[in-house]
């Protein structure tokens, strides 16, 4: 009878520790850009979906870029998934970080919008002399983004269609 409360037990604190770690995990992305600011925004545009390699580069103004950033800080409907797919992108907006870390969302050509939070690079090896040997990244997080205003908003801005004021945010 000793044996099955012991079980009882365990089995009670496994689920309660696995409960506390699935709240605490986050199941969305979040940006803090007062720590690590945006950088630098490129986007790309293929102007023939037949054709990847035919595309438009824009390097969006300052208030597109606070446009960007304020749409971040309220992101939703992102599901992580350890996909990249297949698909062609048709759209990106690539967002340099400070600390060397980039996001990049891609709209691709099955209809799917993908957010990757590609990792600094860190440092593997180095020699004594201060030369630097070998880099590594860690792998990227992947989320599909199921959110039409957002995608809208990516293709829009990407295509070069009319742009917003930048939202300010309080």
């Amino acid at each position: 009878m000793k044996k099955k409360t012991i079980y009882v037990v365990i089995a009670i604190a496994v689920v309660a520790i696995l409960a506390i770690g699935f709240q605490t995990a986050p199941k969305t992305p979040a940006f803090d850009f007062e720590s690590n600011p945006i950088v630098d925004v490129v986007t790309t545009y293929a102007t023939d979906p037949t054709d990847s390699y035919n595309r438009t580069v824009r390097r969006p103004n300052q208030a597109q870029i606070d446009e960007v950033q304020s749409r971040l800080i309220s992101l939703s409907g992102a599901k992580k998934t350890k996909e990249f797919g297949d698909a062609l992108t048709l759209a990106s907006i690539e967002i340099g970080l400070h600390d060397g870390s980039s996001i990049n969302f891609q709209s691709k050509n099955d209809g799917t919008l993908q957010l990757i939070c590609q990792p600094s690079s860190q440092i593997i090896e180095a020699k004594n002399d201060g030369i630097l040997m070998l880099f590594g990244r860690a792998d990227p997080k992947v989320y599909l983004i199921n959110n039409e205003d957002f995608h809208r908003y990516v293709i829009n801005l990407c295509s070069g269609g009319d742009t917003t004021v930048a939202t300010k945010s309080g």
